[in-house]
């Protein structure tokens, strides 16, 4: 790892989303950006958390969380939710959200 992350997530349960089983695994946070998932225990961060016990999902979106004003607000979540596509689709039925 090139750099010190500035978080790091102790033993959580994570889930990779391939329907593989979890793994007690931890997860490193530089910016807004995951930096490494795996056994990072030779690295140190200034923030860390002990997360046992709880589910981590790297890289997910949870789209029925209703943060539409979030994804909106923030230039690059609407991409990133829609998959990168080529032509944007509506996050939410007309109506709707």
């Amino acid at each position: 790892m090139a750099e010190r992350p500035d978080l790091v997530l102790r033993y959580g349960t994570a889930y990779g989303g391939s329907g593989s089983r979890p793994l007690t695994a931890n997860v490193a946070i530089t910016g807004d950006r995951i930096a490494a998932v795996g056994d990072l225990s030779g690295v140190r961060s200034t923030k860390e958390l002990d997360v046992s016990g709880l589910a981590v999902a790297p890289g997910f979106i949870n789209m029925l969380s209703w943060a539409m004003e979030g994804l909106i607000e923030d230039g690059r979540s609407p991409r990133r939710a829609e998959g990168g596509r080529d032509r944007p689709e509506p996050l939410a039925p007309k109506g709707r959200g």
